[in-house]
């Protein structure tokens, strides 16, 4: 009875969470493990489901196996599949210049599948807005660094021009130069309170740059700046300048400075979780989450 209510309980929670936030279909594979468990003990106290659940798992792995196979060497069958995903791509890169990388927004899938269709390089820019994925464990701060990117969003900004494909879909580009990596730069906060109050505060940064380039923070066309992020439970964000005499931060080497910021009274009261992030056309975290309240 226990495994069939972890069962229902892996069942329910996605079901109620899908009104808050968008799932994936395969995160309601952990039920499985359970239903596993429930089908053993129906098979060994009930002989007469053994024969059929033994011809079921036959024909199962069977059909998976033949349709795996067809999938991995018919050439036909897998245009029949994924004929939509290949013409997509095709039009996202025809928009993509011959000398430039590409860059998505937010989407390790269409950074994958662009990459598997095209059979060029491809990264995705995770943004506080997504979640970490494997395009911040790999090495593309050899690949992408310095690079010219053609960056791809699907949001307004300032940044950005929008753009038709051949399909009808509006996409934001934005033309880079010198795209910076910075996904590995790590960040401490220290000396803030547990509480603070609407006004001017300081709390010490120290950034530290593992890697063997400099990353600046000039004025120019994408500049890079420092700033604290507060989100409450809600997962409301709000954001505030850090103010700073720091230009660039040098390879291999570790930096701190007090910094100056403001809590905005437009802020409502609660507790947060307060991190820092480096603003490069959309904010991207560099730190760990601290706890903290904003009273007023």
């Amino acid at each position: 009875k226990i495994y069939f209510r972890i069962f229902w309980g892996i069942i329910l929670f996605f079901f109620f969470y899908s009104f808050r936030a968008r799932i994936e279909a395969h995160w309601v594979v952990a039920a499985s493990i359970p239903l596993v468990v429930v089908l053993h003990d129906v098979i060994v106290n009930n002989n007469k489901f053994t024969k059929s659940v033994k011809i079921i798992s036959i024909v199962s792995i069977a059909l998976l196996l033949i349709v795996r196979l067809v999938f991995v060497f018919s050439a036909d069958f897998q245009k029949l599949t994924l004929g939509y995903g290949e013409k997509y791509y095709q039009s996202v890169e025809r928009i993509v210049p011959a000398d430039r990388k590409i860059v998505f927004m937010n989407s390790f899938q269409k950074t994958s599948k662009y990459k598997y269709y095209t059979g060029r390089d491809s990264w995705a820019y995770n943004s506080v807005y997504y979640r970490k994925n494997q395009y911040d464990l790999g090495d593309y701060d050899t690949i992408f660094n310095n690079s010219k990117v053609l960056f791809i969003s699907w949001w307004n900004s300032k940044y950005f021009e929008p753009v038709v494909l051949d399909n009808g879909m509006e996409y934001k580009i934005a033309l880079m130069d010198n795209y910076t990596i910075f996904t590995k730069v790590k960040g401490e906060i220290e000396g803030l309170p547990s509480e603070l109050k609407p006004g001017k505060h300081t709390v010490d940064i120290t950034l530290e740059n593992p890697y063997d380039y400099d990353i600046t923070f000039d004025e120019c066309k994408f500049p890079i700046s420092i700033k604290l992020m507060f989100e409450n439970k809600e997962e409301k964000m709000y954001f505030s300048n850090l103010t700073y005499t720091l230009k660039t931060l040098k390879a291999k080497s570790k930096y701190s400075e007090k910094m100056s910021f403001s809590v905005s009274d437009k802020i409502p009261e609660g507790e947060y979780s307060c991190q820092i992030v480096f603003d490069y056309i959309y904010p991207q975290y560099v730190s760990r989450k601290i706890k903290l309240k904003i009273i007023k």
